[in-house]
């Protein structure tokens, strides 16, 4: 005998508040042979700060669903929002090959600019019912990054440079730099061992800075010495009247460049007049034959060094002078 309608009725009401209850019952079917991404910018998408963007640029990431290995990255740019508020970016025509039947994928959105970079959430999942029937590829290598050399240190001076990136065939990086004096300027991202090349901006500061550009995980450290402050030693030197030899002693950072000059004929520079970071200025005074004190000054790294000459003193009047034809 078949069981009551209202049994029947029971069941199905059951099931539904069951779903209710439980979303997780409720499971999405991936979406089949995306063409399109849509995602909201980044908050500092229009940010500006000391005169750079906060954002260069997006980047569109592919992942086999549960893993890290990046299968392919394509530049989005930096496409102006909708009037949804969205960005939205046609990436099918982009695609490589490294669709498999019956592989579940998913997305992700990076964010770069000038201080390093941000990656969004995963996406809904996607599958491509259409890609070859081909039996999908191992895993990729575990990525890891050898940065050579790890890092420098450098002069206050604006200066340019590169470092090498180590690490196994077919791994994907992306370098982005935590400072805005610190500009990535070649190999920003790759495939693979490459190179990276940078520019630093002088340092006008007088405290050292630290700045770094990463690539997954790894790290190249910059630290740039701060800027240029000369000690002078001795600031006043003074001399009898038959002159001498002395020397001034100059204290700067490494990169800090400077010139030694003098006033007066009556002060010679001997060895000195130009140096970088620490050093000296080696000087003569000729004797004074005058009967005034006489004043001068050594210029240093802008900085004046005075020197003062005390005079002759004048000779006692001669005795038994005598005239003879």
């Amino acid at each position: 005998m078949a069981p009551p309608r209202s049994c029947g009725r029971a069941v199905s009401l059951l099931v539904l508040l069951s779903l209710v209850a439980f979303p997780s019952l409720l499971v999405a079917q991936p979406t089949a042979d995306p063409r399109v991404v849509e995602f909201e910018p980044s908050p500092d998408h229009d940010r500006i700060v000391d005169g750079v963007a906060l954002v260069d640029r997006y980047a569109l990431e592919f992942y086999t669903i549960g893993t890290n290995v990046l299968l392919q990255s394509i530049d989005v740019g930096k496409p102006a929002p909708g009037t949804n508020g969205l960005i939205r970016f046609e990436f099918a025509p982009q695609l490589g090959a490294w669709q498999v039947l019956g592989v579940v994928y998913e997305a992700r959105v990076v964010a770069l600019g000038p201080g390093g970079s941000t990656t969004s959430g995963s996406s809904n999942q996607f599958n491509f019912p259409n890609a070859p029937p081909t039996t999908p590829s191992p895993p990729g290598p575990v990525c890891s990054f050898t940065l050579t050399p790890p890092s420098i240190v450098v002069s206050t001076s604006a200066t340019t440079g590169s470092f090498i990136v180590s690490t196994a065939e077919g791994c994907h990086w992306t370098a982005g730099s935590s400072a805005a004096w610190l500009t990535v300027t070649g190999g920003g991202s790759g495939v693979g061992t490459g190179t990276v090349g940078y520019s630093i901006a002088a340092n006008s500061a007088s405290t050292e800075r630290l700045a770094t550009i990463t690539l997954g995980t790894s790290t190249f450290t910059v630290s740039q010495h701060g800027g240029c402050t000369y000690t002078l030693s001795p600031t006043s030197q003074g001399f009898n009247p038959p002159g001498g030899t002395m020397t001034i002693t100059v204290t700067a950072p490494p990169g800090c460049a400077w010139t030694a000059t003098r006033s007066g004929s009556w002060i010679t520079i001997l060895s000195g007049n130009s140096g970088n970071g620490n050093g000296s200025v080696r000087y003569r005074v000729s004797a004074n034959g005058g009967s005034a004190t006489r004043t001068g000054t050594l210029t240093i790294a802008g900085q004046a060094v005075t020197i003062t000459q005390g005079a002759s003193t004048a000779p006692n009047a001669p005795t038994g002078l005598v005239i003879v034809r």
